[in-house]
C-alpha cells in the first residue's frame, strides 16, 4: 500500500527501490538511494510505503556550497570525526547529514526496523551509520525484475495472445 498524497508523483526509481526492498525482508525498513540526491524512504512492517525524505547527494551537497557561498572551495577533504581545514569540514559535513538523516528515520519507524543501502554513495555513508545496514547493490533493478515476474509469461517473453 502507497500512503504518498498522490502515488502517481512517487517516482519510479524510488517505488521499484522499495518493492525491491519488501522483497528481500519483512521487516519495517528504511530504504536509501545514494546518488544524485539522496532518498530515505520507509516501509512498515505491513509494506506500507509511509513516505520519505528526498536530500540532496554528497556531491550535490559540495557544489552547493561551491557555487553559492562567496569563498568557499569545491572541496576535495576527507571525512574526520573533527575536522580541522574547510575542505575537511565540507567532506565530513555533508556525509554527518546524510548519516543523521537516515539514522532519525531508522529510530522513528522504530521495532526493529533495518536500513537497506543502495547507489553510488551507499558504501561511503555506510561506514559513518551508527546503526546496522545491509548495503544492497541494484535495489532499483531487483525491484523491476520481482515486477517482471508478477507478469504473465506471455507478456515477459514479449509475446501475446491475440
Amino acid at each position: 500500500m502507497n500512503l504518498y498524497a498522490d502515488p502517481a508523483r512517487l517516482g519510479v526509481d524510488r517505488w521499484c527501490a522499495l518493492i525491491g526492498a519488501r522483497g528481500l525482508t519483512s521487516a519495517p525498513c528504511v530504504v536509501v538511494m545514494a546518488g544524485t540526491a539522496t532518498t530515505i524512504d520507509t516501509l512498515d512492517g505491513d509494506g506500507r510505503f509511509l513516505g520519505g525524505f528526498i536530500l540532496p547527494g554528497l556531491d550535490l551537497m559540495r557544489r552547493s556550497l561551491e557555487r553559492n557561498t562567496a569563498a568557499l572551495p569545491l572541496a576535495a577533504g576527507k571525512y574526520r570525526a573533527w575536522p580541522r581545514c574547510t575542505d575537511d569540514a565540507i567532506a565530513s559535513g555533508g556525509i554527518e547529514a546524510q548519516a543523521g538523516a537516515i539514522e532519525r528515520a531508522v529510530v522513528r519507524l522504530g521495532n526493529g526496523a533495518m536500513c537497506l543501502l543502495s547507489g553510488g554513495a551507499a558504501a561511503l555513508i555506510g561506514e559513518h551509520l551508527g546503526i546496522a545496514q545491509r548495503r544492497v547493490d541494484n535495489l532499483v533493478l531487483e525491484g523491476l525484475l520481482r515486477l517482471a515476474g508478477d507478469l504473465p509469461a506471455a507478456h515477459a517473453s514479449g509475446k501475446t495472445n491475440s
